[in-house]
């Protein structure tokens, strides 16, 4: 049957488009067919070629491999060039790190989930040398890293602490500064300082009844253990949830988890003597498989200053072949860039446009180089990134087929772009680099395969078609393979909740499938659950919620856009708050008039936001702008009878309104 299928698909590839997946099974009531990549059609790939099968093999076979080659680098104080360790440095300070750690007991072993046998080591750093080598000595002496991060805010970092037990952080200046803000620090007991650090912070830290070590007194030479024996079901690393409602769950991340999105990354565009940038967070999925695959691939590793207001310094100065990304940076370099091109005029202005235009239809083609044009302007623009890099990479949230096109023309080069979740160890989809569409995910990756369910109530279906008749399925996006992670920790029911009896990861987003060529759209998500741009979850309710109890607020709309960094807001006005307003500026109790009176929307605003901020919302939770409605919301169907918002009835009738107030707010940051 499944060749029946292939023989089938394959005959529909006339117009040479790439194809991506194939249905690997028929589809059944309520389900899609399964689709699988067209490159591991008949068995997922689970390891790699020469079949490593933990994170410590591929560790180690690296570094055999490219012993005395240039790996992990980081920026001179002088701030002119980048100080190098190869790997064979890079193993010899693992193996005195995780012999230090094992003989200092620096670690807390749990068994108490699911007969789990962990050790357990914190870390609370952003990129550095310090955080990769740790990852490392865990890969050798079989530790499990729990990383902490900023934006879980001190209540989440307790919960944390208290959820894993563990009892030592390898922490730098601004780890420490977000454990002294924590209320409980649970059973934590040693801090690991990656820097100096002034007294008085060690004073406050050893108050709390913590003993400090030094981590470059733990990487001193000293007798080296025998490395643990691995497993692939090992959980080689937590990767808590930036949180949607409540507390973030913990991830558990296995080495089969990560050694099966290696095994596919030859299938990139990848090669040794490439170097990459790392400067996105190391404890999110997204950067974790991006450095686990450079490792594998003996690609240097160059780490940004800390501080990405000078991403462009550090581009310049690394000057990176391989570059990761997520939307947020991509909008503000076109922002950047067609503002430049915008100041052209004359015949320089003219020259620019033919390029540009010439540019864009090779990019939509997948042609991203121009003998002419990149010489006489585009070759400048690389500039942007340091101007080696060759292949870039895009992921975290959705990315506007306006900017991606823009940017690959701009830059002479392809830019992949990847789709999956912390659940699925991130890259389940990506798109290819001879693809210059946009508007999809591309195909799953040869170690998972995927299928659409239906949501009758929501009126997708496995036997949607378009507009002329072709099949076009269409609803919840499942994956299932060797990506799927081994649930939550201490957290059975939520694992139970997203991962069925059959292995399939529910994702809450909807996808379309296009038939023809495999490949996948996100076109809406099944929960009141969404990304913004720069990645952030968004529970609505949750916001709504608050903001109900700002002054002058009866009912109101919280929404984001996932190609947008931030969220806007339709407002139903309390009357009697109007009706106040109006007599203490004399004005007249007009409530159309006063909807769209500007110091009555900055009011209510500044009341939202007050409320907010008193109530512990981030940053990127608040709405940064509103339009009042001066009817209820049930007048227009867009409100249940129990007072509850319908999102998708509001979206359609605001929807010219929600574009406006975009507009108004300027592109994407």
């Amino acid at each position: 049957m499944a060749s029946i299928l292939y023989s089938m698909f394959k005959g529909t590839n006339n117009d040479n488009k790439h194809i991506y997946c194939k249905p690997y099974s028929e589809a059944k009531d309520g389900h899609s067919a399964v689709y699988r990549s067209k490159n591991q059609f008949d068995q997922l790939k689970l390891v790699p070629d020469d079949e490593c099968t933990t994170m410590q093999d591929i560790f180690l076979r690296s570094c055999r491999l490219y012993s005395h080659k240039s790996f992990l680098g980081t920026i001179d104080p002088s701030h002119k060039h980048y100080n190098w360790k190869n790997f064979k440095e890079i193993k010899q300070l693992a193996e005195y790190l995780g012999s230090n750690v094992n003989q200092k007991k620096l670690f807390t072993h749990v068994n108490d989930f699911e007969n789990i046998n962990m050790d357990l080591i914190g870390v609370f750093s952003k990129n550095r040398e310090e955080w990769l080598v740790l990852e490392y000595s865990n890969f050798l002496y079989r530790k499990t890293m729990v990383p902490l991060y900023d934006t879980l805010g001190p209540e989440s970092i307790t919960y944390i602490l208290d959820q894993t037990g563990i009892e030592t952080v390898f922490s730098a200046v601004e780890g420490v500064d977000a454990l002294l803000k924590s209320k409980d620090i649970c059973k934590l007991k040693n801090i690991v300082l990656f820097d100096e650090i002034p007294e008085e912070k060690k004073e406050k830290l050893t108050q709390r009844g913590l003993t400090l070590y030094s981590y470059k007194d733990l990487i001193a030479p000293t007798q080296v253990d025998e490395y643990a024996k691995c497993l692939p079901e090992d959980v080689i690393t937590f990767s808590y949830t930036s949180g949607t409602t409540g507390f973030p769950k913990g991830a558990m991340i296995t080495n089969k988890n990560l050694v099966s999105v290696i095994a596919i990354a030859k299938e990139e565009d990848f090669q040794t003597g490439d170097i990459y940038l790392s400067y996105l967070p190391l404890p999110h999925i997204l950067e974790r498989i991006a450095v686990s695959s450079m490792l594998y691939l003996g690609i240097q590793i160059g780490f940004y200053r800390g501080d990405t207001r000078q991403l462009k310094e550090d581009l310049e100065l690394l000057k990176p072949t391989i570059f990761a990304s997520v939307p947020r940076v991509y909008n503000r370099f076109y922002d950047m860039i067609k503002a430049k091109f915008n100041q052209a005029k004359g015949i320089q202005g003219w020259l620019l446009a033919k390029g540009l235009a010439a540019k864009l239809q090779n990019s939509k083609n997948g042609q991203y180089t121009h003998m002419l044009y990149d010489k006489l302007i585009f070759n400048k623009v690389k500039q942007a990134l340091g101007g080696n890099v060759r292949v870039a990479v895009v992921g975290g949230a959705p990315i506007s087929g306006e900017v991606l096109t823009f940017m690959r023309a701009c830059l002479c080069i392809p830019i992949l772009e990847g789709y999956g979740q912390t659940e699925s160890t991130g890259a389940a989809f990506s798109t290819h680099a001879s693809d210059g569409t946009t508007g999809h995910i591309g195909g799953c990756r040869g170690h998972m395969e995927y299928k659409l369910v239906d949501i009758p109530e929501m009126g997708y279906t496995a036997k949607d078609t378009d507009k002329d008749g072709k099949p076009t399925p269409r609803g919840e996006i499942c994956v299932r393979g060797y990506g799927v992670f081994a649930g939550y920790y201490k957290q059975k029911d939520k694992t139970e909740e997203i991962i069925d009896a059959d292995g399939w990861l529910h994702s809450g987003d909807v996808g379309r499938i296009d038939h023809e060529r495999g490949c996948l759209t996100i076109i809406d998500r099944k929960k009141n659950i969404f990304k913004l741009a720069q990645g952030e979850y968004i529970a609505p309710d949750k916001i709504e919620n608050i903001y109900l109890r700002a002054a002058g607020v009866e009912e109101v709309f919280v929404y984001g856009d996932s190609l947008q960094s931030t969220l806007v807001s339709i407002v139903v006005p309390s009357k009697d708050f109007l009706k106040k307003f109006a007599e203490s500026k004399g004005l007249e109790n007009n409530v159309q008039q006063l909807c769209q009176n500007k110091e009555v929307i900055k009011t209510i605003l500044d009341n939202m936001t007050k409320l907010g901020k008193a109530e512990g919302l981030f940053s990127f939770e608040q709405v940064k702008s509103l339009h009042l409605f001066p009817e209820s919301f049930q007048t227009i169907d867009c409100m249940t009878n129990t007072l509850k918002i319908k999102r998708k009835e509001c979206r359609d009738y605001f929807r010219d309104t929600i574009d406006k107030l975009y507009a108004e707010q300027g592109p994407a940051q």
